[in-house]
This record gives structure tokens, C-alpha cells and sequence, in this order.
């Protein structure tokens, strides 16, 4: 189980880490990037993405790059550039907290909570496929 929060912001995804490491507390640290062919151009998309486990809680949290290069991660969701995942279960009072902390953070333009049913099919990449380069067909 997993909740999702999509941010807008036109940081790059290091200084994003950054404030959400100090705004949240959190750890989070470079994974190896992943690579997915893209049918249309025949080229890989990279997914950058950044990971931590929450001592304080059973959550973990990975921030993923949604946009990179020209290429959209989640087609749908185009005004989105990162996306927040917190794996495990998190308490309504931790949500809350969350929140107003992303609220806190001035680099983040916009954030909004998303239905984590978007990223069915796509959640292996983030949570358990750890090996850098992997190549797959999105």
C-alpha cells in the first residue's frame, strides 16, 4: 500500500531531495537510474529517482522524476514533475503533518494528493528493481 503525491516545481530533482530531507526529516538518497524504451522515438527515457526508509515510522519514500529530456513518465499526469510515493502504511496524523510540511517548502509550486491506482504496472520500477540500467518497454 502506497499514497502518492504529485509536486510541480521547476527545481531539479537534487535540490527537491534536499528540502524535502530538511523539511521532512528524511534520507533521501540517490537509487541507480532506470532506463525504459520508448516506443515512439526508439530512445530511453531516464527515470531518476531517490529513495529512504522512515525510521520514525514503517514508511519508506521515493521521490521519482515524472518528466525528463522531453519525455513523460505518466502521459497523463503532464503538469506533474515529480512524484512522491510513501510505501507502508502511514497514520492520518503523519498524512497531515506531510502536508503542511510539502506546503512549507518554497521550491514546490504546487502539490496535490494522488489516487495511487495511476501507478499500476509501474510501481516494480520504483519499489523493487534496484539494479542500475535496467532496460524496460513502457
Amino acid at each position: 500500500m502506497f499514497c502518492v503525491f504529485g509536486i510541480s516545481s521547476s527545481a531539479k530533482d537534487y535540490r527537491i531531495c534536499h528540502f524535502l530531507n530538511k523539511e521532512l526529516q528524511l534520507k533521501l538518497v540517490p537509487k541507480p537510474e532506470i532506463a525504459i524504451e520508448t516506443k515512439k522515438r526508439n530512445q530511453n527515457f531516464v527515470m531518476n529517482r531517490f529513495s529512504c526508509e522512515n525510521s520514525n515510522s514503517v514508511s519508506n519514500f521515493h521521490l521519482v522524476n515524472n518528466k525528463s529530456n522531453g519525455e513523460i513518465l505518466i502521459k497523463t499526469m503532464k503538469s506533474i514533475d515529480f512524484f512522491l510515493l510513501v510505501e507502508g502504511e502511514i497514520l492520518k496524523s503523519e498524512l497531515s503533518a506531510l502536508k503542511t510540511n510539502l506546503q512549507q517548502i518554497g521550491i514546490i509550486e504546487h502539490f496535490v494528493e494522488l489516487d495511487g491506482k495511476a501507478f499500476a504496472g509501474i510501481e516494480h520500477f520504483i519499489f523493487e528493481n534496484e539494479s542500475p540500467k535496467n532496460q524496460t518497454n513502457y
